[in-house]
């Protein structure tokens, strides 16, 4: 059966800014997860980064595409736009 809920993508903003770290600790939440299947969309080395600051117990996982998310709480699926 295909799964209804949206895919919804966040894009971290700056990633020198503030924007990282909200963004991680809001994917950390699972909230996104359970009404959609959430992309984050961003730089990896600030992704990385704002894991580590946060120190939140998450694994990043690159994607290609938005068809191949994990769609798991503990695993940023990132779609990095830099390609760091």
């Amino acid at each position: 059966m295909k799964d209804a809920r949206p895919i919804v993508g966040t894009i971290i903003g700056d990633p020198n800014g503030i924007g990282p770290e909200v963004s991680v600790k809001a994917w950390a939440a699972g909230k996104a997860h359970a009404v959609s299947r959430p992309l984050m969309i961003g730089n990896e080395l600030a992704v990385r980064r704002a894991v580590e600051i946060t120190g939140l117990k998450l694994k990043l996982r690159r994607v290609s595409s938005p068809h191949d998310l994990s769609d798991s709480p503990e695993i940023i699926d990132l779609l990095d736009i830099l390609g760091s």
